[in-house]
């Protein structure tokens, strides 16, 4: 039987950074995972895009996303209308069924991985 950091260690093999780099910047929905100013976990849906290894989310400036997300990249005058989010993501990717068949994705224990993102590639 192989134990749980087997398993682990294995799909970290089988999932290159690069590989969920192609797949983030091949698509233009996320969820976006990190910790509010007083502590408490969050989660949330953006749209984005990618430019290099960064995402860009557009969101309205009085929104919760754009209260609780460290915002940069807009003109004072444009934050009236718009906020632009940049993220640069750090750590580690959580996936879960990239790279495997959607038969297999039914095992959520083999279809979660996690990818270290590789800080050594970002161009």
């Amino acid at each position: 039987m192989v134990t749980t950091v087997q398993n682990e260690e294995a799909k970290a093999t089988r999932l290159a950074s690069e590989q969920v780099w192609r797949k983030v910047a091949a698509k233009s929905f996320a969820v976006l995972g990190y910790v509010t100013p007083r502590g408490e976990p969050r989660a949330s849906g953006v749209v984005y895009k990618t430019l290099g290894r960064r995402l860009y989310v557009a969101v309205a400036p009085d929104s919760w996303k754009a209260r609780h997300i460290a915002v940069s990249g807009l003109p004072t005058e444009r934050r009236a209308s718009a906020s632009i989010i940049e993220v640069i993501p750090e750590g580690e990717f959580v996936t879960y069924g990239l790279g495997m068949s959607l038969a297999k994705m039914r095992d959520p224990t083999a279809a979660r991985s996690r990818v270290r993102v590789e800080e050594t590639t970002r161009r």
